[in-house]
């Protein structure tokens, strides 16, 4: 849901319209996200300063809820309370570039709440301070933040800075995490294609200590066979291939006595021992119809429907 509202606000925000025209998608949109209970909308106001399309529209709607954000982290108790437009005004000054009244703002925030807090990062590295970001970023971790969220805006700063080695090392590796291995291998090395991918690879094998059979595929895709093996042979489990209830010979045995020159029917049952190695498995009652025909073939006779 959150990436559908991220792909829509975009849309929206890219729409040609008159600054009229736009007031009124806001307002309608505004109504839209107030009352929505559920909340399916609540990622829309993550996204206010980008469908504001204009720093001056962005600084009209920051003056319409700023308002409302100090009310509710006002030291007074009996104006504090909770504000579905925190986000909304916070994302509205950072389009306006109202980078200092951001860090006002957040100064009288009770709780420093990462999805708050990502504000006055990105308001330091606007200002130019990505190191004081960093720090600002760092300082107070709430046990319900994302670690992932906080390495992908700090990953952003670094590089913005031009500290893409710094970036790698702190929040390359977080930041980039995808669903599989073999994706999150080509997502850190798309983001940083200085760095070997035999490098990139040892990294995120040592970063997750106990998986390392887990990167075998990413490792193959890049060529890196040597490595493939080395993580291979350390994964924990020891697969094994499948066997048959009945040995090969067994078979062989049993359809050389049925069916004439049973050395040849014997090539038959010792390419089913083969099968069965690679780990495939054929069932019983198939084996036995198919060297029983082919037997009668050896011996002269068409083959013929059982009863």
């Amino acid at each position: 849901m959150r990436n559908a509202i991220r792909a829509l606000a975009e849309i929206i925000a890219a729409a040609p319209a008159d600054a009229a025209t736009r007031e009124r998608w806001l307002d309608r949109l505004w109504d839209a996200y107030q009352d929505d209970g559920i909340p399916y909308l609540e990622s829309l106001s993550d996204e206010w300063g980008g469908l504001c399309a204009s720093p001056e529209a962005a600084s009209r709607w920051a003056d319409r809820l700023v308002g409302i954000c100090k009310r509710v982290w006002s030291p007074d108790t009996e104006g504090r309370g909770y504000f579905e437009g925190t986000t909304a005004c916070l994302s509205a000054l950072l389009a306006a570039g109202r980078y200092e009244d951001i860090l006002e703002l957040l100064a009288m925030a009770p709780y420093q709440l990462w999805f708050y807090r990502q504000y006055g990062v990105k308001a330091l590295a606007a200002l130019g301070r990505p190191a004081e970001a960093i720090r600002y970023a760092e300082a107070e971790r709430w046990e319900g933040d994302s670690p992932a969220a906080i390495a992908c805006v700090c990953e952003e700063v670094l590089l913005s800075a031009g500290h893409a080695d710094e970036a790698y090392a702190s929040y390359g590796l977080v930041a980039n995490q995808r669903g599989t291995y073999l994706a999150w291998f080509r997502a850190v090395a798309k983001k940083y294609p200085d760095k070997p991918q035999s490098e990139v690879l040892a990294d995120l094998v040592a970063h997750t200590p106990g998986e390392e059979g887990k990167w075998f595929a990413a490792a193959k895709s890049a060529k890196l066979f040597d490595e493939a093996i080395v993580v291979a042979n350390r994964t924990p489990c020891a697969p094994k291939p499948r066997t048959t209830h009945r040995p090969a010979d067994a078979l062989a045995a049993r359809a050389e006595g049925q069916g004439g020159k049973g050395g040849r029917v014997g090539v038959l049952a010792d390419s089913s021992a083969r099968t069965h190695a690679l780990g495939y498995s054929i069932p019983r009652s198939c084996m036995t119809a198919a060297l029983r025909a082919w037997a009668r073939w050896l011996a002269g006779r068409s083959p013929r429907r059982s009863a």
